[in-house]
């Protein structure tokens, strides 16, 4: 069995749809497909295997699945095709949006307890220390020029 036999896939608003009853009682043609998963993002299970939308939808366009994908909105529900992007690894760890547990708001900057912020920004593995500073519009400056200074050349594959 084909998934492309029972699943179209609309590019524009990244949706999958039942297209034939793949013997599931609970599937109906017609029926928007997917599921979330306990990361906020959509899955589809087909032949008792769970493919994530966004890596089913770049399959059902370019006819392989790389091994990262980015959504360029940081929306995981967002599949359409134009909001995804091939990226390696390394690339998509730092195109992460700001983790929740974030007290500054900016990605790289945090306050120590003498009230100076710190910069620091990640690359190849290595974490490089940019600075002390005593603003917070400082330190997300300094992160910035180290953002482009470092211009993630990998992020693309």
């Amino acid at each position: 069995m084909n998934i492309k036999d029972y699943l179209s896939y609309a590019p524009i608003t990244g949706k999958f749809t039942w297209i034939k009853n793949p013997n599931n009682k609970l599937i109906t043609v017609g029926q928007e497909a997917g599921t979330l998963n306990g990361r906020g993002y959509l899955y589809v299970q087909f032949q008792k295997k769970r493919y994530l939308a966004h890596r089913l939808a770049w399959s059902f366009i370019h006819g392989y699945f790389p091994i990262a994908i980015d959504h360029i909105n940081h929306d995981k529900l967002d599949n359409s095709i134009g909001n995804l992007r091939e990226i390696n690894q390394a690339g998509n760890n730092k195109n992460r949006s700001i983790f929740k547990n974030n007290t500054s708001g900016a990605t790289g900057v945090t306050i120590f307890p003498n009230g100076k912020w710190r910069a620091a920004i990640t690359v190849n593995k290595k974490k490089i220390h940019l600075g002390m500073f005593t603003t917070i519009e400082e330190a997300i400056e300094a992160r910035a020029v180290a953002k482009d200074k470092y211009s993630f050349h990998e992020n693309h594959v």
